[in-house]
């Protein structure tokens, strides 16, 4: 697709199989062949890729543009949302055990410009939870009372 900036102040997210257009002030548009969205401001654009499905909605300024400031924040999140967030956050590719139940296990908190290994070691030790690294793959697990 293609993006025509007609404000200034806006970010884009593409992660591959998503493309996100959050728009602060004046205008953007996009256009693909399934044809074209006008953004105004406080507007969110994502798209899936694959389908190429569009939905425009409302954003939260600072969950969307948190990235731009070293920041990484959870909101009462599951585990599986933490480590969706992180590995986007840090381009890295932590997976949680198929083996473990992680139900209940949630965190609140903002984190500014902790570096990754640091931020898994915080995780780690407020909810009891390990890594170990198996052919190569970073796990995450409950550790073993």
């Amino acid at each position: 697709g293609k993006i025509e900036v007609l404000g200034t102040k806006f970010n884009v997210s593409n992660r591959g199989e998503s493309l996100k257009v959050a728009l602060r002030s004046g205008s953007v548009q996009y256009q693909n062949k399934d044809g074209v969205s006008l953004l105004s401001p406080g507007e969110l654009l994502e798209l899936e890729v694959a389908t190429g499905r569009r939905q425009i909605k409302r954003f939260d300024e600072n969950e969307v543009l948190d990235w731009t400031r070293g920041i990484i924040r959870f909101n009462h999140a599951p585990v599986a949302k933490m480590i969706e967030q992180i590995n986007t956050h840090y381009l890295a590719d932590y997976k949680l055990s198929s083996n473990e139940n992680f139900d209940g296990l949630i965190l609140t908190g903002t984190f500014q410009d902790v570096p990754l290994n640091e931020l898994i070691d915080i995780i780690e030790d407020l909810l009891k939870l390990k890594t170990i690294t198996h052919n190569e793959e970073k796990i995450i697990t409950k550790m073993r009372e």
